[in-house]
């Protein structure tokens, strides 16, 4: 028999243990025991709110505040979240924040795109834009933000790298996996591959 560090988690039969559904039924059990409550303005405290993905399953949203901070809410039922944003959207329509339906929508309306190619934003503000409305947060480890890995050489003088970026060789070939960057690796690469398991 196994049991949870929490003592007050019932005893688990270790079949049931070894399943998938083990995980689930566990983290949705140790969340709807904690008791949270937490009240904001709808006029003045709320920016933005975006439906989420938690364990893969449409059941959470992500409140963005004035503040600049953001609150992961798992709903445990899509039918709770859609009945949630419905609710919320109506509000919306009186209220300065946003309840965003499409994020793929609202970030080409935004025009982040080419509020980049000018340089009215940063690339890190673009690449935090892209991660918010992809459907990744801070506030779950499962969908982190990505950053990607951009230069070709992290060990070069600062002048160098100057002269590379100037030439535009600084940068690798965001095509290929990192695995392969090089031709050496390339080629081990494809000869892992020719050779098989």
């Amino acid at each position: 028999m196994f049991r949870s560090r929490n003592t007050k988690t019932p005893t688990v039969d270790p079949e049931d243990a070894r399943s998938e559904k083990y995980l689930w039924r566990s983290t949705l059990y140790n969340q709807k025991k904690k008791k949270i409550t937490k009240v904001w303005s709808l006029d003045e405290d709320l920016v933005e709110i975006l439906k989420r993905n938690f364990v893969n399953l449409p059941i959470a949203l992500e409140v963005f505040t004035v503040d600049k901070r953001s609150f992961f809410i798992n709903l445990f039922e899509a039918s709770a979240v859609q009945k949630c944003l419905d609710l919320l959207f109506k509000h919306s329509r009186k209220a300065a924040f946003r309840v965003v339906a499409s994020p793929v929508e609202e970030f080409q309306k935004a025009k982040f795109f080419q509020k980049w190619q000018t340089g009215e934003i940063t690339n890190q503000e673009f690449l935090l834009l892209v991660n918010k409305y992809s459907g990744r947060s801070f506030n779950d480890l499962t969908q982190y933000p990505i950053f990607p890995w951009i230069l070709s050489k992290y060990r070069c003088s600062l002048e160098d790298l100057r002269k590379e970026i100037t030439q535009g060789t600084c940068y690798r070939n965001l095509a290929l996996h990192t695995g392969i960057l090089s031709e050496e690796k390339k080629a081990d690469a494809e000869k892992l591959y020719q050779e098989g398991p």
